[in-house]
């Protein structure tokens, strides 16, 4: 009987802090930092601002942040005319103590840190973690969904698939496609508002899935590619059928990866990450 996969295996933390890039690979990686992530910071930081958003609302009066396909709606006013319509304050209350005041529960305590549902944790969700995301799915393109890098013309049609959930049609708008993203794998995989290193790495990953490690002992491109944690081999949309994979041992993945993005971002100083 094969042995179950357990994330634990996998020394993140040690990784992160003793990867070296491929030559060359600095001046990509900055690149993309400069080029594609940090002109858009705003963008990433609206979606954490939404999700928090869908979750203040009382769960019996749901009126959507997105009714229908217009964009002309700038996120302050969306958010605006959501707490109106719902008796809401104008700027959501912050936590106190080890319970919220919007009558959310802590689960636990890590490290001193009161450790939320994720209904509580929208407004928490790191902006970069969002903009490494997008840099995978779709290399920061905003006319594709933040799920996949499907089309935003149509649901899609990858895992996950006939995304988002909202109440129109096609086309999507990117903030509330993200949104959506966000939220369909935040609940799939019970994140909570303890955004420390590991779990962002752990995250990272499983938003891909562990399916390097667990079937081919090769540690996933979609975190260290550039590095010297990654060679070769990965999965390829099948030229038959797009929406399905195959390994491919010998094959290379050329994208940056996002742990090598986050360790970047770090050293330039846009950022800092709670390591424990």
């Amino acid at each position: 009987m094969a042995k179950k996969f357990n994330p634990d295996s996998i020394p993140f933390l040690d990784m992160y802090l003793n990867c070296k890039l491929k030559p060359g690979i600095q001046g990509v990686a900055d690149g993309i930092i400069h080029n594609l992530i940090l002109p858009n910071q705003r963008r990433y930081q609206e979606i954490a601002l939404l999700v928090r958003e869908e979750f203040n609302r009382p769960s019996m009066y749901r009126w959507p942040l997105f009714p229908s396909a217009k964009t002309v709606i700038t996120v302050e006013d969306r958010i605006k005319m959501n707490r109106s319509l719902h008796g809401l304050p104008a700027s959501p209350p912050e936590p106190e103590g080890s319970q919220s005041s919007l009558g959310f529960r802590t689960k636990r305590r890590i490290g001193g840190f009161p450790m939320m549902n994720f209904e509580t944790l929208g407004a928490l969700i790191p902006w970069y973690f969002i903009a490494l995301v997008h840099y995978r799915e779709s290399g920061c393109d905003f006319s594709r969904h933040l799920h996949n890098g499907d089309p935003l013309k149509g649901f899609t049609k990858k895992e996950p698939m006939r995304r988002p959930l909202v109440l129109h049609g096609p086309p999507f708008g990117f903030e509330e496609s993200g949104v959506d993203a966000m939220i369909y794998q935040g609940k799939k995989d019970g994140w909570n508002d303890h955004w420390t290193l590991r779990n962002i790495l752990i995250r990272l990953e499983k938003y891909n899935g562990f399916g390097y490690e667990m079937f081919h002992g090769v540690f996933s491109p979609y975190l260290w590619g550039g590095s010297k944690f990654y060679t070769k081999g990965q999965y390829e949309e099948l030229a038959q059928n797009a929406y399905k994979t195959k390994w491919n041992p010998d094959s290379t993945n050329h994208q940056i990866g996002t742990a090598i993005l986050l360790k970047r971002m770090e050293q330039i100083g846009k950022i800092s990450v709670l390591k424990s």
